[in-house]
């Protein structure tokens, strides 16, 4: 965390912090791949909110369900990408980010 402390104050826009020893093994919890929850500061966010809840044993969202490509659009908000923005790859349009909308309530 202090490595991020100092990322940060030396000016780089996105830090991510690894919450969890990587023992070699799958370190992702599979069994439960429709519900996770993470914690996100910084960028103009608004701290303490709690967005969204899931089932009783954490499995399925039940209020308010944030998909991935939304946490990918709300972070490209927070450090001032444009989500909408196409660019040429190999001669061909591509959209920056084809889906997904800003958790607003985090703003």
């Amino acid at each position: 965390m202090l490595l991020a402390r100092r990322l940060i104050e030396a000016g780089v826009r996105f830090v991510t912090i690894q919450g969890f020893v990587d023992t070699g093994i799958y370190a992702w919890d599979h069994h439960w791949g429709r519900c996770f929850s993470l914690t996100i500061g910084g960028g103009g966010v608004k701290t303490g909110r709690v967005i969204g809840a899931s089932d009783k044993f954490g499995a399925i969202p039940e209020d308010r369900p944030v998909s991935v490509p939304d946490f990918v659009a709300t972070v490209y908000h927070a450090v001032g990408l444009d989500r909408h923005a196409e660019f040429l790859a190999q001669g061909r349009p591509m959209k920056m980010l084809p889906q997904g909308n800003v958790v607003s309530e985090l703003f």
